[in-house]
This record gives C-alpha cells, sequence and structure tokens, in this order.
C-alpha cells in the first residue's frame, strides 16, 4: 500500500489573512500574516473509481500536511462513480456520500473542517460543485 496523500492532484490553493492599517490616508496590507492550505478538489476510493485512499486517510495526510480545510469532491453518477447504475435513487446518493462521511468522521476527530462536494459531467464538461 502507498503512503497517503492529501491530493492526488498539484493543485494547492491558499487563503491569505491579509491585516491592513491606515497609513498617512492609504490602506496597506501586510504581506500573508497567517497562511491557510485548502484543497478543493479530491476524490476517495470509497466513492470515486479514480480515488487512491479512504476519505479518513485523505483526511489525516492533509492535516498532517497542513491543510486546515479540504472538499472531498468524489465522482457524481454520470461520471466516474464506483457504484452499480441499476442502484435505486437512495442506494446511490447513500454511496456517493461514503467518502465525505469517512473523512468527515476523521476530520472532526483530527481537527480539519472537511465540506461536501461532487463532481459531474455536463455538455462534454467535468464540472466541481
Amino acid at each position: 500500500m502507498t503512503e497517503p496523500h492529501c491530493s492526488d492532484h498539484t493543485s494547492r490553493v491558499y487563503a491569505e489573512s491579509i491585516l491592513s492599517r491606515k497609513d498617512n490616508g492609504s490602506c496597506l496590507a501586510s504581506p500573508c500574516e497567517a497562511v491557510t492550505a485548502v484543497q478543493l478538489h479530491l476524490h476517495t476510493s470509497d466513492t470515486s473509481r479514480c480515488g487512491h485512499d479512504t476519505g479518513a486517510d485523505i483526511a489525516k495526510a492533509c492535516k498532517a500536511a497542513g491543510y486546515s480545510l479540504i472538499a472531498i469532491t468524489d465522482h457524481f453518477f454520470n461520471a466516474n462513480i464506483g457504484c452499480d447504475s441499476s442502484l435505486a435513487w437512495n442506494e446511490k446518493v447513500e454511496y456517493l456520500l461514503r467518502g465525505y462521511r469517512s473523512a468527515k468522521k476523521a476530520g472532526d476527530e483530527i481537527g480539519l473542517k472537511v465540506i461536501f462536494g461532487w463532481e459531474t459531467f455536463q455538455l462534454g464538461r467535468e464540472l466541481l460543485t
């Protein structure tokens, strides 16, 4: 088994907290007083066929890497989801939520914010929601 990693993607988004002060009537920003890393595009092996790690393992790896917030964006039913397409709607929804719920539970235990999203395929394009 490979070491869990925070992202299958190389993107990393930084949210900067900029502190400003008034100086002779102008507002100046103090550079990068606090920087928080967030990851907004993650797939889990719990739900997506392309996921390599469970939601819980991803949450732990992201926390260890310094992230404070992650979004689990597993594939929706018209994309690369791993469930059987013949399942009833409520079973598909439960399947879609597996990776998020796994990451959310681990995140709550270790102090990592985990939000839900999904990746869908519409009009020939992949879209994150």
